[in-house]
């Protein structure tokens, strides 16, 4: 028994029996594990390749888009305001370069460049090879020409092989071509995120925008793409173009003379807005101080305040110019007449605990009289015989304290106090224009409807939407239209406004062989510590021809500082500048010429007297009389158009400004007739 369990003890104690079952165990998980490794491998080379290679494609592969082209904003005649463009960009890849002095020197005549240029570059590609970094862009946009003869080089059928490692993008690029040309209208693009955010830009983003495309690219974990150009997935479709109602010659006329009432009484700023009087169609609106939109983005960004568009964006109070809301209201309420007599205090009244004052006293005057004399006394007299719901009624009826609805961003609707939170005096400074605000854009449509026959119109800048397939979307099809005064209270005031320009306050405003209606104002500016004595604003509201009105004008002075403050005397002036200038345009058949000092002038800001002797040789009345202009003082572009005009080729001399000239000016010329212009800068 001891000696089975001696022999038995033994055998299990033998090191070999250990070391080959160990062997086995060992071999056998290694055989189970490389089995595992070759399914897992079979599996993923070869069954599920397929999906595994989708999934890191989509990984990889990550969706860009391709920014559409932007529409044109243009003007009624259909020239462009606001254009967008493609501008191309050179991006090389010094990993696919294989040779860069010949892959510079070929593209250095491509791009036009000097030898020296292309030393450069070759330095700089054989630099970015050697530190392994890639795609390296050109400083400096192309334009679209050039780019896209690269670009066929590179993809066309005859494929310059001398320009591999060139990769060529194309992206769009907004210009306003008109410059400082109606800027608060049009706005602008943010040149630091590519948004629109002011005028008509903005507005109408949505259209002018158009779809964007899309493209799928090879990017890393970091989302940095690893290939240029990718898959086109979905082509961009370009934006609207965009029709307005506003006539660029138009504006170009009534800024020039803004330009004149800037220099003449040195104010704050001025705006004016010229309407169609029935249709409400916006011919032309301006504001200075302007800016340049293509500026924006640059040191020279414009200041918030002068990007702002008062017509629409900011509140006045309208003081005698409101007088026409005021009768207008007792007179279509039955209340007054206009040849009814009322006694005014000899220019003060007391109103409970407060005085009014007129400009100068008057003794009795017909409520036609108020109105050609602007007797403050004799408005609030008429007021005060309707009742204060009447006369709120009244006023919402014209329009005040609701938005217009004209198509431009942040327009503001005023304010006018619910009846509830009138004081005792409110009803008499409601009726000489104050304890209300307005913008002056509401002003023109509410005066607007005495011109149009007693219809208050929403106005509106946009004509129609123009898409490249042929389509067409006409804008403000169901603009608002409704009836404020009858006919007979439309004439009787119009008549009575006739008198405002003939007889009374806005003598200025006369219009030679055209009769024009009416009415003047001129509000103490508000301050901190109440109503300032010495800042105002001054104002005209006016229309013409008085039979047929063809034009409803607005013009607000903010504050001149020239001596003369009344609307009379500040904003009557311009209105009939401006009258003048727009008669000449309308009757006159040389738009074409128009046109080309519009270009001239908008892209150089030239001074409005310099545009005054523009205007002279364009009207011919220097030519009728074959006489030579005087051009000291004219940029060369302007010196040569007016010389164009008249039919003479001068030499020039120098560069800058015109400081002498021959013929001299007012000679008698001939035409073709030779001439020398010196110019000097400084």
């Amino acid at each position: 028994m001891k000696q089975h369990y001696s022999n038995r003890k033994k055998e299990l104690k033998d090191p070999g029996l250990i070391y080959r079952d160990r062997l086995i165990f060992l071999s056998l998980c290694l055989l189970a594990w490389s089995c595992m490794i070759v399914f897992k491998l079979v599996k993923l080379q070869i069954l599920e390749s397929d999906r595994i290679r989708a999934q890191e494609s989509r990984r990889l592969m990550k969706k860009r888009e391709i920014p559409a082209l932007r529409g044109e904003i243009r003007d009624c005649n259909g020239k462009p305001l606001a254009i967008s463009s493609y501008k191309s960009k050179i991006i090389l890849d010094p990993a696919e370069i294989k040779k860069p002095e010949v892959t510079m020197a070929v593209l250095g005549e491509y791009l036009d460049k000097s030898d020296t240029w292309v030393k450069k570059m070759i330095q700089t590609v054989r630099k970015k090879k050697t530190t392994g970094k890639r795609y390296y862009k050109l400083k400096g946009d192309l334009n679209y020409e050039k780019g896209r003869a690269i670009f066929d080089r590179l993809k066309g059928r005859r494929k310059d092989t001398r320009l591999a490692g060139v990769h060529v993008e194309f992206f769009p690029e907004r210009h306003y071509p008109k410059r400082w040309l109606a800027s608060h209208l049009v706005g602008f693009e943010n040149k630091f995120d590519s948004s629109f955010n002011e005028g008509l830009e903005r507005y109408y983003d949505t259209y002018l925008s158009g779809e964007s495309g899309e493209r799928e690219v090879l990017s890393d974990a970091m989302q940095n793409d690893l290939a240029l150009g990718g898959r086109i997935l979905k082509k961009p479709e370009p934006g609207a173009h965009l029709e307005l109602t506003i006539d660029e010659n138009i504006q170009f006329l009534v800024e020039n003379e803004l330009q004149y009432g800037m220099s003449r009484y040195r104010p704050d700023g001025i705006t004016c807005i010229v309407m169609e009087p029935t249709t409400g169609d916006i011919l032309a609106m301006a504001n200075l101080p302007d800016f340049n939109p293509e500026f924006y983005g640059s040191p020279e960004k414009p200041h918030k305040v002068s990007r702002r568009n008062r017509a629409v964006e900011h509140q006045y109070e309208p003081a005698s110019a409101f007088k026409i809301v005021t009768i207008a209201s007792a007179l279509e309420l039955g209340l007054i007449t206009l040849d009814q007599k009322v006694y005014c205090e000899n220019g003060s009244i007391e109103i409970h605990d407060r005085v009014i004052k007129d400009h100068r006293p008057f003794g009795t005057l017909s409520y036609r009289e108020v109105l050609w004399y602007s007797s403050n006394v004799g408005a609030i007299k008429a007021a005060l015989k309707m009742t204060n719901e009447q006369f709120y009624d009244s006023m919402i009826k014209f329009g005040f304290n609701s938005k217009t609805n004209i198509d431009l961003p942040a327009e503001v609707k005023g304010h006018l106090r619910p009846v509830k939170e009138w004081h005792r005096t409110s009803p008499s400074f409601l009726a000489i224009g104050h304890e209300i605000g307005v913008t002056p854009l509401q002003m023109l449509t509410a005066a607007n409807v005495v011109a149009n026959g007693g219809f208050l119109v929403e106005p509106r800048v946009g004509k129609r939407l123009v898409y490249d397939n042929g389509l067409t979307m006409e804008l403000g099809k169901n603009r608002k239209r409704k009836r404020v005064l009858s006919e007979r209270t439309v004439q009787q005031l119009k008549d009575a406004l006739i008198g405002v320009v003939e007889y009374g306050t806005a003598k200025r405003a006369a219009l030679p062989d055209v009769r024009v209606f009416g009415k003047t104002g001129t509000a103490q500016r508000i301050t901190r510590v109440g109503y300032s004595n010495r800042d105002y604003n001054a104002s005209f509201v006016g229309f013409f021809p008085a039979e047929k009105p063809r034009y409803a004008m607005i013009v607000i002075v903010y504050n001149p500082q020239s001596g003369e403050v009344h609307g009379g005397e500040v904003a009557a002036p311009i209105f009939r500048r401006i009258g003048e200038r727009l008669l000449w345009y309308e009757g006159s058949k040389r738009q074409t010429e128009l046109s080309s000092a519009l270009k001239v002038a908008a892209l150089h800001r030239e001074p409005t007297d310099v545009y005054d002797r523009q205007f002279r040789v364009a009207n011919g009345r220097d030519l009728r009389h074959g006489s030579m202009p005087d051009l000291k003082g004219l940029g060369l572009k302007s010196a040569l158009k007016i010389c164009t005009e008249i039919g003479i080729s001068p030499t020039i001399k120098g560069k800058g400004w015109v400081v002498d000239q021959y013929p001299k000016p007012h000679h008698k010329i001939k035409s073709s007739q030779k001439a020398w212009i010196l110019m000097r800068k400084g």
